[in-house]
C-alpha cells in the first residue's frame, strides 16, 4: 500500500509544478519594475493588488503620515514621491496580509478581519502502516460584541488553529492524528491596538472530554526592517486547567524576496508546568503567487521538546496548491505532505489533503 501511495505523492508534487509552470504569470507591480508603462506613480500603486488598498483614493484621508504596516489611508494631497516612499514601505506588511488572508492564515483573523466565520472541509488519505481515510472539519469564527468598538470579540475555534501563531505547521506537518478534536470558546479583550503593536486578554474554555479553564494575555510587536524586511515577536503568558502556568514565546522574520515571492521564517517555544522540557516548533515557509485566484506555498517545520532529552519529534514537508474557485469565499486545495516522526523510527509517512473551505464575512 505504501508503494501506491508514494506513486500518487508523486503525481500528485508533478501536477503541482506543471501547474505552476502553465500558470498566468501576474504578477503585482512593485518597485522592482523601473518602467511604470506611462502611469503615473499614484495609478502604478493604486492598480497594485499587493500596494495598495480600496481607500488609496479617499478625499479626507488623514493628513499625518502613517507608518509602516499601518492600514491607514496614504494622503493624495503628499507630493508624489513621498506617496510612492510610503506605499513601498508598506509593501512587505502587504504582501505578508496578502498571503494570510488568501490562505486564511490565524494570523490576518487575530489583525485584520473583521467578524467572520471560516469552516475548512479537509478529506486525509494518510499511510500510516495501513492506509487511512479521515474526515477532518475545521471551524474558527469571530463576531465583535456590539457596543465594544471592535475590542471584544467572541472567538470559537479548535485548537489546532488558536494554539499559536504557527498553526500551520501544526496543523499541516506535525498534527497527532489520533487525537479527537477540541474546540474553544473565548472571549478576547483587545486593550492596546497600533500599527506595530497589540496587546489582548483571553478567557474561554476548551471543550473535550472535559471542560477547561484557561487565560491568556499577549503581545505582539513588529519591527519593521526596510520595504523588504521584518520581525515580529510575540510573548503569551497563560493559565490552564490541568497544564498550569506557561509562556509561549514566538519570533518571525519575514522578506519579501521578489514582486512574485515571499519567505517567513517562524520560531515557537513553550515552557509551562506539564511541558518536555521547552516545547519548539520551527517552521519555513515559502509562498508563490501565480494571478490574483492562486497560489502555492511550500513548507517546512520540525518540532521537538527539550526533556528528559533533547528530540526533534517530527520533520514534516508540504507543498499546498491554493485556488479560490467561486467568487470571493470558496476556495480548493490540494496539499501532498511527507513526515518523519521520531517514534516511527523516522520512516516515511506520506499524506495528501484534499480541502474545500468557506469564507463568510471577511472584509
Amino acid at each position: 500500500m505504501m508503494h501506491w501511495l508514494s506513486a500518487l505523492l508523486i503525481r500528485a508534487i508533478a501536477v503541482l509544478v506543471l501547474c505552476t509552470a502553465l500558470a498566468p504569470q501576474t504578477v503585482f507591480a512593485g518597485y522592482h519594475s523601473p518602467n511604470l508603462n506611462g502611469n503615473s506613480p499614484q495609478d502604478h500603486y493604486e492598480n497594485n493588488p499587493w500596494l495598495s488598498d480600496d481607500s488609496w483614493l479617499e478625499e479626507n484621508s488623514p493628513q499625518a503620515v502613517p507608518t509602516p504596516c499601518s492600514e491607514q489611508a496614504i494622503d493624495p494631497s503628499l507630493p508624489w514621491l513621498d506617496r510612492t516612499h510610503l506605499a513601498l514601505s508598506q509593501s512587505v506588511c502587504n504582501t505578508a496580509r496578502w498571503f494570510d488572508r488568501f490562505f486564511g492564515d490565524v494570523r490576518y483573523d487575530d489583525n485584520f478581519a473583521s467578524s467572520f466565520v471560516r469552516v475548512r472541509n479537509n478529506f486525509v488519505i494518510e499511510d500510516d502502516q495501513d492506509t487511512e481515510y479521515r474526515f477532518e472539519p475545521r471551524l474558527r469564527a469571530r463576531v465583535h460584541l456590539p457596543n465594544a468598538k471592535e475590542r471584544i470579540n467572541l472567538i470559537i475555534s479548535d485548537d489546532s488553529e488558536d494554539e499559536t501563531s504557527l498553526s500551520t505547521a501544526q496543523e499541516q506537518l506535525a498534527i497527532d492524528s489520533e487525537e479527537p478534536n477540541r474546540y474553544s470558546t473565548t472571549v478576547r479583550w483587545v486593550t492596546e491596538k497600533r500599527s506595530d503593536l497589540e496587546i489582548d486578554f483571553d478567557i474561554g474554555a476548551r471543550f473535550n472530554d472535559q471542560l477547561q479553564m484557561f487565560v491568556r494575555n499577549r503581545f505582539r510587536k513588529t519591527y519593521n526592517i526596510d520595504d523588504q524586511r521584518l520581525w515580529r515577536l510575540t510573548g503569551e503568558f497563560f493559565w490552564r486547567d490541568l497544564v498550569g502556568f506557561g509562556e509561549r514565546t514566538l519570533l518571525d522574520y519575514e522578506y519579501r524576496v521578489n514582486k512574485d515571492w515571499f519567505f517567513r521564517l517562524g520560531n515557537s517555544m513553550t515552557f509551562s508546568e506539564s511541558s518536555r522540557g521547552v516545547d519548539w516548533t520551527q517552521r519555513y515557509t515559502l509562498w508563490q503567487y501565480l494571478n490574483l485566484r492562486t497560489a502555492i506555498s511550500y513548507g517546512f517545520a520540525a518540532t521537538g521538546y527539550t526533556r528528559p532529552t533533547s528530540i526533534v519529534e517530527n520533520y514534516g514537508f508540504s507543498v499546498r496548491y491554493r485556488r479560490q474557485i467561486y467568487s470571493h469565499w470558496l476556495f480548493a486545495e490540494v496539499e501532498p505532505q511527507l513526515n518523519w516522526p521520531y517514534e516511527d523510527d523516522r520512516d516515511i509517512e506520506p499524506r495528501i489533503i484534499l480541502r474545500l473551505e468557506v469564507q463568510l464575512g471577511y472584509d
